[in-house]
């Protein structure tokens, strides 16, 4: 993955976590955006999780 798709190991290595997880990615960035769902990774927003808090809260 990280010499297929060009992106930083630490990219690489959350977006391989989240697959083994199944589970969904929070980020903002560029190359974790573009490339996880790709691999059948879900990313969660800032915008999304704000707004899950905010349910939770009230």
């Amino acid at each position: 993955m990280l010499l297929k798709n060009n992106i930083p190991f630490y990219d690489a290595s959350y977006i391989s976590l989240a697959t083994s997880l199944k589970a969904p990615l929070a980020s903002e960035d560029e190359d974790i955006l573009n490339v996880a769902p790709k691999h059948g990774v879900r990313i969660m927003r800032l915008k999304e999780i704000r707004s899950v808090l905010k349910q939770g809260l009230t």
